[in-house]
């Protein structure tokens, strides 16, 4: 599920909005300098609103990012962010989140159970009209 799982450390030179598309405002582009000189750009990162008031330009960060597909179209995810002089922000819900593929497996559970209750009940009454039982209980009644 979960691939490239990496930690990048520095300071955020430039935020800005991915390739202008009708996602985009879903999507950033991060720069960010590192210790070690290095500077490093990180495109599709699927940020979302939440993650807005955490990054700043000028911060000093580390920041988790997760890749979920090894295609180049799908997003990275931030899985969480530690800032200098700020309490860590991690665990930001995503699809690590227990409670949200807990959810997802009772969904498929669900749906498992309305898509075989018709057939159940189909079968059911399949049975009733050609049980010898049934008819012979219909006879002493008297209908």
């Amino acid at each position: 599920m979960a691939k490239n799982f990496r930690k990048i450390s520095g300071v955020i030179t430039m935020l800005g909005n991915a390739i202008a598309t009708n996602l985009a405002k879903n999507y950033t582009v991060i720069e960010i300098k590192e210790k070690s000189g290095r500077t490093t750009v990180i495109q599709n990162v699927a940020i979302r609103s939440t993650l807005d008031n955490y990054l700043n330009v000028g911060d000093e960060v580390e920041l988790y990012l997760v890749k979920f597909y090894d295609k180049a179209s799908y997003p990275l995810y931030i899985y969480g962010i530690k800032a200098e002089g700020r309490t860590p922000i991690g665990f930001i819900p995503s699809a690590f989140s227990k409670q949200k593929n807990g959810l997802i497996i009772i969904g498929i559970i669900m749906l498992g159970f309305m898509l075989t209750m018709p057939v159940s009940l189909y079968l059911f009454w399949l049975a009733s009209k050609k049980s010898k039982l049934i008819q012979q209980m219909k006879a002493e009644v008297g209908h």
